[in-house]
């Protein structure tokens, strides 16, 4: 199907579409998928979309997934996004990552994140994060921390931070580090 059948597509006629046809679908015609379309996916079908496919549809396509669509991602499909969907994702939607999916999470995805994004982290996401996504950090994304993110990160999340990283945080981040947090950054 070319894009502009499934720009076609009514949204009664995209929910009934199975796995498999979803599995078919020429990527580069996916991006046709009217914002309506993409809303009405069931999350079996948004599970049987390729890296592929993922990869070729706009950021458009993505700010149009709703929380549900965003949680069946695997983190195979998470991954696969461009810079541009990666951070086309709502912050609300970021909120409702599992923490599986980042845990998963690649540190290049991770450091891709916009500062409204890594500011819009979780408690429990933040604690699931590698010393490995951590460290792919930039001060850029070190800025967008809250105190609360802070306050939470373990001793070895923060001997993974690059000291150009570090360098990011403000001077009131630092001052609400706990003692065992600025212990494992003169260690590090």
């Amino acid at each position: 199907l070319s894009s502009a059948n499934l720009q076609a597509f009514t949204t009664d006629q995209v929910k009934i579409l199975t796995t498999s046809q979803v599995r078919s679908l020429n990527a580069s015609s996916l991006s046709g998928l009217s914002t309506a379309a993409i809303q009405v996916l069931a999350t079996t079908q948004v599970g049987a979309f390729s890296s592929t496919q993922w990869g070729s549809l706009t950021s458009i396509n993505v700010k149009a997934l709703t929380t549900d669509q965003i949680q069946a991602l695997t983190s195979t499909q998470l991954t696969s996004f461009s810079l541009i969907n990666l951070q086309a994702i709502e912050t609300a939607d970021i909120q409702a990552l599992t923490t599986k999916q980042m845990s998963q999470l690649s540190a290049s995805n991770l450091s891709n994140f916009t500062t409204d994004q890594i500011h819009s982290l979780t408690t429990d996401q933040i604690r699931v994060l590698t010393t490995a996504q951590l460290g792919g950090l930039n001060s850029r994304n070190l800025q967008a921390l809250t105190t609360d993110q802070i306050q939470i990160l373990t001793t070895s999340q923060v001997r993974s931070l690059t000291s150009s990283a570090f360098s990011g945080l403000s001077t009131a981040a630092i001052n609400i580090m706990t003692t065992s947090q600025v212990r494992a950054l003169t260690s590090s």
